[in-house]
């Protein structure tokens, strides 16, 4: 890639840098403002509709910041990181699904957001793993996609596993959502690696 090349693609990008990492955050905070919203809300009630109109909000928002960091090609375009870029963006198209049933029933649904949680964390592992072998973030923001799908295996999933209200550590799901958005606005664009021995122009493969 030529200097000019380069030049241009930083141009371009720094403005979809901003507009992703405003997505991620703007969606981290509606996430914690349904989370209050919703704290000890009843079915069928006022207070739990206003919480899924939050929540519903807070999904689409994540929805987009996720589509347009899949855009920034932190994973470098590798195989692994596109499959798992696919899979959290099926885990937060559940979610969006969860939250409207939920919005018609008066009620959450129990079988669609253990499922849109489970992608998503798969997902956001394997975009973290490429991410980091891919090099083409620097620092500790190399770190933070993974940091997104590692949180749930770690203090969502267990309790849920074990009985417990996993209610508080859903919530703080937004702080490696927020550090990911932080990590986006403040990265300085760097031109993706391409393997240019590949004959169709197709990035390296994890």
């Amino acid at each position: 890639m030529t200097d000019k090349n380069t030049g241009v693609a930083a141009a371009l990008a720094e403005p979809r840098n901003r507009l992703v990492g405003t997505a991620w955050l703007t969606g981290s905070a509606a996430w914690l403002v349904a989370a209050a919203v919703g704290a000890a809300a009843r079915d069928d009630s006022t207070r739990f509709y206003a919480a899924e109109a939050v929540w519903l909000a807070a999904q689409l928002l994540l929805l987009a910041a996720l589509i347009g960091l899949r855009s920034l090609r932190p994973d470098g375009g590798r195989r692994l990181g596109r499959f798992g870029f696919g899979l959290a963006v099926l885990g937060r198209l559940v979610f969006v699904a969860a939250e409207v049933i939920a919005l018609v029933d008066g009620a959450e649904s129990e079988a669609l957001l253990p499922l849109g949680a489970a992608l998503t964390a798969l997902g956001m592992v394997m975009v973290g793993g490429s991410t980091i072998r891919a090099g083409v973030w620097n620092d500790w923001r190399r770190f933070t996609p993974l940091a997104v799908g590692v949180y749930p295996f770690l203090f969502m999933f267990p309790l849920v596993a074990t009985g417990g209200s996993p209610d508080l550590s859903v919530a703080l799901w937004a702080l490696p959502t927020s550090a990911l958005g932080v990590a986006v606005l403040g990265m300085a664009t760097v031109p993706v690696r391409v393997d240019e021995t590949e004959p169709s122009g197709r990035t390296a493969s994890a």
